[in-house]
């Protein structure tokens, strides 16, 4: 659905690199906006995104997103790179209460769904990583419609771990799946944030965009429902 490696124009003056890492659970995609010192979201210079680790799907792995800097800059002698803002832009659509492997439970698949597989995984890694990321939170959507707030959830921050953790425990998996408002809302708070900290946002999500205008074909055994890949893949 995506290229690794692929840059689009954000801004004047901003790029975007996108990394794609999909399991049988989700699609997580990095998105790099206006890179501070230390890195480049061309790919080509050292340091990266202070040391981040990766956020792989649901009962996955954790080895992509993100990892490929050594953390905190660029030249022997030069300052070390501020730590990162990275936004993680959740999808708490419906369809995150089925199985891993895609089985649909009657009342959600509790403990084996992707949403309570992606809670224990998210806490491994915020907790592994809380002091060196400025972690912050986007759901999607903002209710059980297709609706999405200016904002979000967690402001970025170093020691948010525990925030983000608390704010997943109060919600549940009940929305349908705006992506491109919750990318593009998303891009518009990291761009106004003036920290001089370089910028990411992790966007995971389990299915496609279904918040669009235009009614396509539905799969077997969905009823018809309004497509948005296009934009949302735009909005990328």
């Amino acid at each position: 659905m995506y290229a690794g490696g692929m840059q689009r124009r954000l801004s004047p003056g901003a790029k975007v690199r996108m990394v794609a890492r999909r399991s049988s659970a989700a699609l997580v995609l990095l998105v790099a906006l206006a890179p501070g010192p230390g890195c480049s979201a061309g790919g080509g210079s050292k340091g990266g995104p202070g040391g981040v680790a990766g956020v792989g799907g649901a009962g996955g792995d954790t080895s992509g997103a993100g990892g490929r800097g050594a953390g905190g800059g660029g030249a022997a002698g030069s300052n070390p790179a501020p730590a990162a803002d990275i936004v993680i832009v959740l999808d708490r659509s419906g369809s995150m209460n089925d199985g891993i492997d895609g089985t649909t439970c009657t009342g959600g698949c509790g403990a084996s769904s992707k949403w309570t597989l992606l809670e224990g995984e998210l806490g491994r890694v915020l907790s592994a990583t809380d002091t060196t990321v400025r972690w912050g939170l986007k759901l999607f959507a903002s209710n059980n419609a297709c609706d999405v707030a200016a904002g979000v959830d967690v402001a970025p921050q170093l020691a948010s771990a525990a925030a983000i953790i608390g704010k997943l425990a109060l919600v549940s998996a009940a929305s349908s799946t705006p992506t491109t408002a919750a990318v593009t809302t998303t891009a518009s708070y990291l761009t106004a944030l003036a920290d001089g900290a370089p910028k990411y946002m992790v966007l995971i999500t389990d299915g496609a965009p279904n918040c669009g205008s235009g009614p396509c074909a539905p799969a077997p055994g969905e009823t018809m429902y309004q497509c948005d890949d296009a934009n949302a893949i735009a909005a990328v």
